[in-house]
């Protein structure tokens, strides 16, 4: 599986990377601290898994990618699921609307507890096997 994961906090690149390396060694592992590495990685891999941070500093965020990567199909590859976990909820329900215009499959959940769920390999596996594709507005 080959995993992006978006977040500018050392403290939590550095934890997500311990988790990788000790429970999921077989996945290829991508990190992006700011939108410029994200959407240059998003132009160079097909991401089977992307975990979105909103707040990036400086006025960057997650919300922003999303936008980007979804709204120019042709320069970007869209990522095949996405989780959330960023504590700034108004910008997680930003991004997931933006995956949710662009039919990704996601969620949202807090860094803690997705840490602590990570740690489980085939629970974790099987909350990323059940996430939901969301339901798109029916055009007419």
């Amino acid at each position: 599986m080959r995993v992006l994961v978006i977040d500018d906090q050392q403290y939590r690149q550095q934890n997500f990377g311990d988790i990788f390396a000790r429970y999921y060694p077989d996945w290829e592992i991508h990190q992006a601290w700011n939108s410029e590495a994200a959407l240059k990685a998003f132009q160079e891999h097909q991401f089977d898994l992307v975990f979105f941070d909103h707040d990036l500093g400086y006025g960057d965020n997650g919300s922003s990618i999303a936008y980007q990567v979804l709204d120019r199909p042709g320069k970007y590859k869209c990522p095949g699921k996405a989780i959330i976990h960023s504590a700034n909820w108004n910008g997680a329900k930003n991004i997931a609307g933006w995956l949710k215009a662009g039919g990704v499959p996601h969620f949202a959940q807090d860094d803690t507890y997705l840490m602590r769920d990570m740690r489980d390999r085939p629970y974790f596996e099987q909350v990323l096997a059940n996430i939901p594709k969301p339901k798109l507005p029916m055009s007419e």
